[in-house]
């Protein structure tokens, strides 16, 4: 019987490692024993690896280290445990309302182990694609030329690749977008800019008669994690307090912190701020938000939406929607090499 293929999206991001179910921040620790109370871990190759809220610096090839790896064996492990957690629960509960069916598994780790080939789907800023989309492909089909086995919170996962693929992010979590109301979604113009605040960087591509513009599509290194650092900055030279980047996502999500009003006020002025800088500098490279509408992609997004709507007015920005799910590029990914394989 042959190997049965698994579908699997994987989107190594500045800010976090993501796949449709599951996302990851893109940093970790190492250790040489298993440390005490982390929530998630990963062992591979007799080393423990732990998620790390300090994200690694911003590195335009991500082939040129073992960091990518060791975080698409993160995003890949949890997806994959995400996914016999929901077969398992599927099995038991037919197994309870029908008494006559016996569940062709015992446990999650039963259906880990059932032998399956993957195909997997990456992506890169379509600034970047023409020179790092090959590089990317070959990275993973040297790291995964052999069959690699390691261990996620106890399970045991056996990764065999049979099959990558790099698309363009961005495009990818267009063609992966399903509005609700397409009549009125930004998608439904011919022409349209679409945006993504990523970790580290701003992207924008642009939609003429829905083909890409590449005359109008522009990476720049303006996103969350350079308005942390600029963030902490400025309240450690107004206030004397060092604020860290937790602390800056809690006060951004409306979770309780015990930092003080003022230095509250301070920080989401900034972020404020923030906005206006991307939405001027995309202003400056030449698009015309009174002209085109906007498509907002990625947690960055999301993380700043409230912003958006109260500068909106200052860049001109008539008609603009955020897709809502910050998984999107990796969504996309997964339908594209669905699709592939299949044709």
């Amino acid at each position: 019987m042959g190997k049965k293929v698994t579908y699997l999206g994987l989107d190594i991001g500045n800010y976090d490692v993501k796949t449709v179910n599951t996302s990851t921040p893109s940093g970790f620790n190492v250790f040489t024993t298993k440390p005490y109370g982390v929530s998630e871990y990963l062992l591979y190759n007799g080393k423990y690896y732990t998620p790390s809220m300090d994200r690694f610096a911003y590195r335009k090839d991500k082939t040129k280290n073992e960091n990518a790896f060791i975080m698409s064996l993160f995003g890949i492990s949890k997806e994959l445990i995400v996914r016999a957690q929901k077969k398992y629960d599927r099995e038991l509960k037919r197994a309870e309302e029908t008494s006559s069916y016996l569940p062709s598994v015992d446990s999650i780790q039963d259906v880990l182990n059932e032998a399956y080939s993957l195909n997997l789907g990456v992506g890169v800023p379509p600034t970047h694609y023409a020179t790092l989309a090959q590089k990317t492909i070959d990275y993973y089909k040297e790291h995964f030329s052999e069959p690699v086995v390691c261990e996620f919170n106890g399970y045991r996962i056996e990764i065999n690749l049979n099959y990558c693929q790099c698309y363009p992010q961005d495009i990818a979590a267009v063609c992966g977008y399903a509005p609700k109301k397409r009549e009125n979604s930004v998608i439904n113009f011919d022409s349209y800019y679409a945006i993504d605040i990523g970790g580290w960087t701003i992207d924008v591509i642009t939609f003429i008669k829905d083909t890409l513009d590449n005359l109008k599509c522009d990476s720049k290194t303006i996103g969350v994690l350079p308005m942390y650092e600029s963030i902490i900055k400025h309240a450690e030279e107004e206030t004397g307090k060092r604020i860290t980047n937790d602390i800056i996502e809690s006060i951004l999500t409306g979770k309780p912190t015990l930092v003080p009003e003022d230095v509250k006020e301070l920080i989401l002025n900034d972020v404020k701020n923030h906005v206006r800088l991307i939405l001027g500098g995309l202003v400056q490279f030449g698009l015309s938000f009174d002209l085109y509408p906007t498509l907002f992609i990625g947690g960055g997004s999301l993380l700043f939406r409230k912003y958006i709507d109260e500068v909106k007015d200052e860049f001109g920005l008539i008609k603009y929607e955020f897709i809502e799910n910050p998984n999107a590029n990796a969504l996309g990914y997964e339908k594209l090499i669905k699709k592939e394989s299949n044709n």
